[in-house]
């Protein structure tokens, strides 16, 4: 990958990064680099040293996705659509047009590999969720809600629970982002358990 391509792909992982916030979670930090062992236009996701998704890009081309019969008909190399695993066609840029007539869609190879990222962690974050990043949640809504996070936590909510009963809620992609109600829930019901159907039935979140 040109050093020129690469810039493109950190910025629009930056991008989707900032999207993942919505769920309550910050993407920790990422690296891109070259490996020799395999194709140029090939590539790896690896979260905590393991390879977790890969695909291939072909840079001076478009990836046509969302293939109708119509579409079907247009000159390209045939691909796979990396996250959903669909019919794709690698096309040439000067098709763009007629793809989105013919009711397709499109993506820049650094759109699809920055939004295959995003997606290869969205959902693994139970996995990434540790201690010390929910006891750095915490830390900042007690900037926000000081008096109420030191009344709850531990006393009513106890820190093991809480990360236990967050990765139960990301591992079903439920967004956490409203963690204060959720803390708050949790101390209301008194339930100490990791189970997170309680919150669902009680309307508490919505998936």
């Amino acid at each position: 990958m040109t050093e020129r391509r690469r810039g493109f792909a950190r910025t629009h992982c930056t991008r989707q990064k900032r999207d993942c916030g919505r769920d309550g979670v910050i993407i920790p930090r990422t690296r891109t680099k070259d490996c020799l062992k395999i194709d140029s236009s090939s590539y790896r996701i690896r979260i905590n040293g393991h390879v977790v998704s890969n695909g291939t890009l072909i840079v001076d081309r478009l990836l046509a996705y969302n293939l109708t019969e119509s579409t079907n008909l247009i000159e390209g190399i045939d691909a796979v659509e990396p996250m959903q695993g669909l019919p794709a066609r690698w096309i040439d840029s000067t098709l763009r047009e007629q793809v989105l007539q013919l009711g397709g869609s499109y993506a820049e190879p650094v759109a699809v590999l920055a939004t295959h990222f995003v997606h290869s962690v969205q959902v693994r974050f139970h996995e990434l969720l540790g201690h010390q990043d929910v006891l750095r949640l915490v830390n900042d809504l007690r900037n926000e809600n000081g008096d109420a996070i030191t009344e709850l936590i531990p006393s009513q909510v106890s820190i093991s629970i809480l990360h236990r009963l967050l990765m139960s809620l990301l591992e079903e992609r439920v967004s956490i982002r409203r963690l204060m109600t959720i803390i708050e829930s949790n101390a209301y019901h008194g339930i100490q358990s990791s189970d997170h159907a309680w919150l669902l039935f009680f309307g508490v979140l919505e998936r």
